[in-house]
């Protein structure tokens, strides 16, 4: 604590000394979320700052004294009540969920974008997703990414509050769910693209095998899911990140959006070596690469979690008929050549079950075009 200074002693520092003396007190945080010391400090340091709301930074439109109680009503809320807050307004009419501004990042959601783009518009092998889901989608800011990349897009959101907020956001097309990352309320291989943003960093190792379990599930052979996460620069500080320190206040507004999510509090997390290998047993792969966003820098890390296709069975005749059959319709359908491709090294059971899930998104009588393999199956 020898370097959380005084606010008077504060206030004597140059603008980049006292940011510096920020990002002290937030990485102090990180290991103490609950320090009472640490939450005073920036109490103290928000109101001797005062309020500017002509600045361009976070919550600078919102008294000290306003942040300030709303910092004590998270701290003094149950963990699995806190998100309930930030579906409530502040007295500038924003959401507190958009005030805080921590949980969802433009520079992530730009980076996830860009990639999902790319494999829609990869001219040379290129990616058509049917449906898609978003896990954690919180107010719905992360829709937007998916919604012009598949034919149909369902937003997940465990809280009801934060789903209301959603639903005033969302396209006209798209579904919102109620419902838990650890027990997605979706049929088998429902979705071929699924998308979170930092949604693990949240999980401990139990709910981290829930959910990894569920998505193994959910997705159909050769789907994907990708999770954007920040990706520090050089000098150990994401672009956005560091609006945080930029003033005492927006400090203060990172300090309550962590504390709401319950990502410092995680008491036992899976260890790489564990996660590598818990994926491999459920027919998951895993790969990380950095993202650059428009203006060349990178900025996001994005993984990707590929369920692989059991194959190669491609001597399976049953499952080349399949392929036949869903050729015949794919220019009306758009049935691409990665769909048949896939389709064609499953096995008989697999292919069937993929084959009747691509037809039902379609919307075509599945049980009628595959009679015949449904007969040949039972």
């Amino acid at each position: 604590m020898s370097e959380i200074n005084p606010s008077n002693e504060l206030q004597a520092l140059s603008v980049e000394a006292r940011a510096k003396r920020r990002q002290v007190l937030l990485d102090e945080f990180e290991e103490r979320p609950t320090d009472s010391q640490l939450w005073q400090a920036a109490y103290e340091w928000v109101r001797a700052e005062g309020d500017h709301p002509e600045q361009a930074s976070i919550a600078a439109d919102i008294s000290a004294d306003e942040l300030i109680t709303m910092a004590d009503t998270v701290r003094n809320t149950p963990q699995a009540e806190r998100y309930n807050l930030m579906a409530q307004r502040a007295s500038n009419g924003k959401y507190w969920f958009d005030v805080i501004e921590g949980f969802s990042s433009s520079k992530v959601r730009e980076g996830q974008g860009n990639v999902i783009r790319s494999w829609v518009n990869n001219s040379d092998n290129p990616s058509h997703f049917y449906n898609a889901l978003d896990v954690g989608t919180g107010v719905g800011k992360s829709l937007a990414i998916l919604e012009g990349s598949a034919n149909n897009v369902v937003g997940l959101e465990r809280n009801p509050e934060l789903l209301k907020i959603a639903k005033e956001r969302a396209g006209a097309h798209t579904g919102l769910v109620q419902g838990s990352a650890e027990q997605l309320p979706f049929d088998d291989a429902s979705f071929d693209l699924i998308s979170s943003q930092g949604l693990r960093a949240a999980l401990d190792k139990q709910a981290t095998k829930n959910f990894l379990r569920e998505l193994a599930r959910v997705l159909v052979p050769g789907g994907i899911y990708i999770e954007g996460h920040y990706l520090h620069n050089e000098d150990g500080l994401h672009p956005e990140m560091a609006r945080f320190i930029e003033t005492s206040k927006a400090m203060l507004s990172d300090m309550i959006g962590d504390s709401t999510s319950g990502a410092l509090t995680r008491i036992d997390c899976l260890s790489p070596e564990e996660e590598e290998e818990f994926l491999a047993d459920l027919g998951l792969r895993e790969e990380y690469y950095d993202q650059p966003d428009e203006d060349g820098v990178s900025h996001t890390l994005i993984t990707l979690i590929t369920k692989e296709i059991q194959g190669p069975h491609e001597d399976d005749p049953l499952s080349l008929e399949i392929v036949t059959v869903l050729g015949e319709l794919y220019a009306e359908h758009g049935f691409d050549d990665k769909t048949l491709e896939d389709i064609k090294s499953l096995p008989f059971a697999e292919a069937l079950e993929t084959a009747y899930g691509y037809l039902t998104q379609a919307g075509l009588n599945a049980d009628e075009i595959l009679a015949q393999f449904i007969e040949a199956d039972n």
